[in-house]
């Protein structure tokens, strides 16, 4: 893990103790939805799962809340595959209610170091999309994603809001504010439209918004990062030029992803998928 290159203090917790999170929304926990499980995937108790035993790529599937504790077993995970030969992609598969936006964005920090390619594979709200948008190749379906405003919580409270008296409203305001501009620097280093900040900070936290392909395509969420796509794929694709504009990109990361979300279950399978549609010239 090398996280010292990033210019968000992202490692620091503030003197009061809180922490930037954004929490499920209440009805779909509530509602008790499981995600999808990979059989035979080992996984630690924080819900990432690493697996090597594919063809040309390192897998990981994150699953569940966000948490610190997710954000640590996704460093060692990237560790594992620092000290491996070079020569594979790494792809993950995420699915996740939400959590802790600040250690969303750590993760985000360590996926894009490694170039990951993430998929969506059920649904991803809240500060799940601090995940997505650190890939450098992105799918989800359209309203796989969910946004609302962030909720600035005791950190004593894990990610519970009425497990801990409510912050005072100075101190709320000023750790929102730095969560805002943390949120926005990321969202631009990662070449994700800025805009969906304050798209998601005008959604009260008791409602949620799920985000069809249009915005998916129009903020970035879908498709590939263009910095990646002009320095590997468009050498190695002569069809699939920065050139053909965003909306031609996300129709061909599309394609990848339905046609191989059909193997999530089946780690081989879908890489074996996903990388014979991704590195086809056609």
């Amino acid at each position: 893990m090398a996280t010292a290159a990033t210019p968000l203090a992202l490692s620091r917790v503030p003197r009061s103790h809180l922490r930037h999170a954004l929490t499920a929304f209440v009805v779909a926990l509530s509602c008790g939805a499981a995600l999808a499980q990979t059989p035979g995937m080992d996984r630690t108790a924080s819900g990432v799962g690493f697996d090597d035993s594919a063809q040309g790529a390192w897998v990981l599937r994150l699953d569940g809340p966000i948490s610190q504790a997710m954000a640590r077993d996704t460093a060692a995970a990237a560790d594992r595959i620092a000290a491996a030969p070079e020569g594979r992609i790494v792809i993950v598969l995420l699915g996740s209610v939400g959590g802790d936006a600040h250690a969303a964005m750590q993760i985000g920090t360590i996926l894009r170091q490694l170039e990951a390619h993430v998929f969506v594979t059920s649904r991803c709200d809240s500060a799940c999309l601090f995940i997505l948008a650190s890939g450098v190749l992105r799918h989800a379906p359209a309203f796989s994603i969910g946004i609302h405003r962030a909720q600035i919580i005791r950190a004593e409270a894990g990610l519970d809001p009425g497990a801990a008296p409510p912050v005072d409203p100075d101190t709320e305001r000023a750790a929102m504010a730095r969560f805002e501009a943390e949120a926005l620097a990321y969202l631009d280093t990662m070449g994700v439209d800025p805009g969906l900040l304050p798209l998601m900070q005008g959604i009260d936290t008791i409602h949620v918004r799920r985000l069809p392909e249009s915005d998916l395509i129009a903020m970035g969420l879908l498709g590939m990062d263009d910095a990646y796509l002009a320095s590997i794929l468009a050498r190695m694709l002569p069809d699939f030029r920065a050139a053909q504009g965003r909306v031609a990109i996300a129709a061909r990361v599309r394609s990848i992803g339905s046609q191989c979300g059909l193997h999530f279950d089946r780690t081989a399978d879908f890489v074996e998928c996903h990388l014979s549609r991704t590195f086809a010239s056609r």
